[in-house]
């Protein structure tokens, strides 16, 4: 116990004279640009490693579910070349979808002006141009559900059928299993050998 006579640092000294280890005062805390003190303590920089190879290893494995997922999902408009398009990787979710909200537009494929419709009627695919030949897109055939049909864009009334008899025609068909296969349209007919 310090005497009220002894000096700073006394304690130390006679601390050193018994061969006893002097008390080490704890250090200010670190003070930053603004005065405040900062919250850095020492041994601190393992935690902010552990930290920031959690965030990488998080972040991996968002990129690496999230691909998984897409490669499950029943993705549209994939470009397969400049005349096939497969337009779903599960025929039978998006003939449920086509009951549930009509047919589909698919406007714009593989980089022209293609636009066409895709109809599933009794199980099979239609799928075709969804304007009359030599027309512009203002005259897009329009599904009119009430009717069952397509109404023509430019002339009120004239109508097309639900398989899009009276529109250019595209091949429709299906690779694999009917259910689990896929579905394709052929934008240009095949060249001829």
């Amino acid at each position: 116990m310090p005497s009220k006579n002894s000096q700073p640092g006394d304690e130390k000294r006679s601390a050193a004279a018994n061969g006893a280890r002097p008390t080490k005062r704890p250090r200010p805390a670190p003070v930053g640009p603004d005065g405040q003190p900062l919250l850095a303590r020492e041994g601190s920089h393992g935690r902010g490693l552990v930290i920031a190879v959690a965030l990488v290893l998080g972040l991996a494995g968002w990129i690496l579910w999230n691909a998984a997922r897409a490669a499950t999902e029943t993705p549209d408009k994939v470009k397969l070349g400049t005349d096939i398009i497969e337009v779903s990787r599960n025929p039978a979710e998006l003939a449920k979808r086509i009951e549930r909200d009509g047919p589909r537009l698919y406007p714009g494929l593989a980089g022209t002006e293609a636009d066409f419709w895709l109809n599933s009627v009794n199980g099979r695919w239609f799928a075709f141009a969804a304007r009359p030949a030599g027309t512009g897109r203002e005259c897009n055939a329009v599904w009119r559900p009430e009717q069952g049909q397509f109404e023509d864009g430019c002339i009120p009334g004239k109508l097309f059928g639900p398989t899009g008899a009276g529109l250019p025609p595209y091949d429709a068909f299906t690779e694999g299993e009917a259910d689990n296969g896929r579905v394709y349209v052929r934008l240009k007919p095949p060249a001829a050998p």
